[in-house]
């Protein structure tokens, strides 16, 4: 359903499948290895490894300098497989890095990521604000916007969003202290949701918010806001139920990276002021709507190129 050659990975010297022992996921090459030249591939595998290129070489976009205060993106986690049965083993192996633990009582810059996209069209945007809690304001926004030949699938999500969303962190000249994912965290089948993904990337604190329930079993909590209960897989806890707005339906809040269960759903609710998402997501589904929308209209106004 959908491939990149074998040798953009062996190109880029980062992951490797072997076939006994699992995934190796080594540390890059000189940064200067990882401009790989993009006339060897084809158009799909040009607008990955330009966004490679933009990542991981901030100064060479555009010959204009990086951001003094631009999110720092680890490197030396490129994880993306050729297969969806590797993307499921990238999971397991990725998710013995997590850590589950930190506070985030603190935290005031709390950063929403969120992406849209239109069924049928190979186009996603992803937004990310950064909301300040103690002003209940969005003091700075980016987006991007690329194209995706990866599909929906449930349970890997990320290997379809991570891309744009660390396109669209990159252009963030402010580090959140946390961010708020719109997807799932440590409740998932792999303990790998997007948000452990993007924490993993980021080395930030990060949340995963579901507006939907993706694994594990629980009680309903109670009616009133702020009630929760424990969702679990067996006798392991993985998140919470979470109810943000007196009798309207619970999220599903499970840690991504850098903070504990507790710590996840307390930032959850303190982020919630008058509806049942986090403000934050709310504001970032919203821009990144309005992003694809006037992406697809500026494309479907301007002729094609011929060749």
């Amino acid at each position: 359903m959908f491939s990149w050659r074998a040798d953009f990975q062996s190109a880029l010297g980062i992951v490797d499948f072997p076939e006994e022992g699992g995934l190796k996921v080594r540390p890059p090459r000189d940064p200067e290895s990882l401009l790989v030249k993009t006339t060897d591939y084809d158009s799909t595998d040009w607008n990955l490894l330009n966004l490679l290129n933009l990542l991981f070489n901030p100064r060479r976009r555009s010959g204009r300098p990086a951001p003094p205060n631009e999110v720092k993106i680890d490197a030396n986690i490129i994880p993306w497989p050729t297969s969806i049965a590797k993307a499921g083993l990238l999971q397991r192996e990725l998710s013995r890095l997590v850590r589950l633990s930190g506070d985030l009582s603190n935290c005031d810059l709390i950063a929403g990521a969120d992406c849209a996209s239109v069924t049928g069209k190979d186009i996603i945007a992803g937004a990310v604000v950064v909301w300040q809690k103690s002003s209940s304001q969005v003091i700075a926004q980016a987006t991007a916007v690329i194209k995706t030949n990866f599909p929906y699938i449930s349970g890997l999500l990320a290997f379809r969003e991570l891309p744009v969303l660390l396109a669209a962190f990159q252009e963030l000249t402010i580090t959140p202290e946390a961010v708020i994912v719109d997807g799932q965290g440590w409740a998932h089948p792999r303990r790998l949701g997007i948000a452990c993904h993007l924490g993993l990337y980021l080395r930030l604190p990060t949340i995963g918010c579901g507006k939907t329930h993706l694994y594990g079993s629980f009680t309903i909590p109670e009616e009133a806001k702020g009630s929760r209960s424990l969702l679990f897989c067996g006798k392991e806890r993985l998140g919470y139920v979470l109810r943000t707005r007196a009798k309207v339906s619970p999220v599903f809040i499970s840690p991504g990276h850098k903070c504990s269960l507790e710590a996840a759903a307390d930032l959850v609710l303190e982020c919630c002021t008058a509806t049942r998402l986090p403000e934050p997501i709310r504001a970032a589904h919203r821009l990144a709507g309005e992003t694809l929308k006037s992406r697809l209209n500026i494309e479907a106004e301007t002729p094609m190129d011929s060749d």
